[in-house]
């Protein structure tokens, strides 16, 4: 019962995710396809991801949402997001910079790098 009522303020969250769309990116970067959800731009830089436009449908708000970590220097750790206003306000936020080549996507995403963790 208390794993119940510990799931409870997460269910909206959990519901939304499990009834997504899915999509995909194929990257030069590391050829590799990721796989994602559809989302919209801001929950998905919220959620530490980045966007790619045009894999889903319903709309210009309604964008595919990746999650990838990248690698820093030494002990740094990182996570991929976009260059965008709202994705540097959060790297910032973090106390983390940006560097480049290290993230699959499209040329403004970075990987914003950290003592995260």
């Amino acid at each position: 019962m208390k794993f119940i009522a510990y799931l409870a303020p997460f269910l909206p969250l959990l519901v939304s995710l499990a009834s997504a769309e899915s999509c995909s990116y194929w990257s030069d970067f590391d050829k590799k396809t990721h796989r994602g959800y559809c989302t919209t731009p801001n929950a998905c830089i919220d959620a530490h991801g980045f966007v790619v436009d045009d894999r889903c449908s319903g709309g210009s708000n309604n964008k595919c949402c990746l999650t990838y970590y990248c690698d820093g220097a030494g002990s740094l750790t990182g996570y991929c997001t976009n260059t965008n206003t709202r994705g540097r306000n959060e790297c910032s936020r973090m106390r983390g910079t940006f560097r480049s080549n290290r993230c699959p996507g499209p040329t403004n995403v970075k990987c914003c790098e950290g003592l995260f963790g």
